[in-house]
């Protein structure tokens, strides 16, 4: 059977490894960078969060950056 490799140059893809309680967010902004503000949240960089309630914003993000309450997402989502 002969294989066959597509390059997928500049492709990122992250995996996740269960799913937590849910937390509530207290503020969301969407420019200069996409974040969000959840109290004690534990999360850290490299963490993959599910949004739900906030319409077309719903869906999954990674975590760039975490500053005290403050979750930055990576840049691919701005």
């Amino acid at each position: 059977m002969a294989t066959q490799t597509t390059p997928f140059q500049g492709t990122k893809f992250y995996i996740g490894k269960g799913v937590e309680a849910e937390k509530s967010i207290t503020a969301c902004e969407i420019t200069p960078n996409a974040k969000i503000t959840v109290a004690n949240s534990g999360y850290k960089k490299g963490d993959l969060l599910r949004i739900t309630g906030l319409g077309s914003l719903d869906g999954y993000y990674p975590v760039k950056e975490v500053q005290t309450n403050d979750i930055i997402f990576a840049d691919e989502v701005n």
